[in-house]
């Protein structure tokens, strides 16, 4: 919870400084969609996966997901400043 506070206040001051002001609610929503949307579908997307390819698959995904995300953060550029 305490990632999710400092990141989320990193993300609404991007979009403050590179958006228009008229933008503001529109970007709030779109960014309460992304936290939101993971909470309603995993669940979901778990219960019909589990028949399929029981609960050993799932966590294969999932740390295949988490090696995608990793490599996705190594990929980023991050300049000095």
């Amino acid at each position: 919870m305490d990632w999710a506070a400092r990141s989320n206040g990193g993300l609404f001051g991007s979009y403050q400084q590179h958006g228009a002001k008229e933008n503001y609610s529109r970007a709030n929503g779109m960014m309460s969609l992304v936290e939101s949307a993971p909470a309603v579908i995993a669940p979901i997307l778990a219960g019909v996966l589990l028949p399929l390819i029981s609960l050993t698959g799932i966590l294969a995904i999932d740390v295949v997901t988490f090696f995608l995300a990793i490599a996705a953060l190594l990929a980023v550029y991050v300049p000095n400043r």
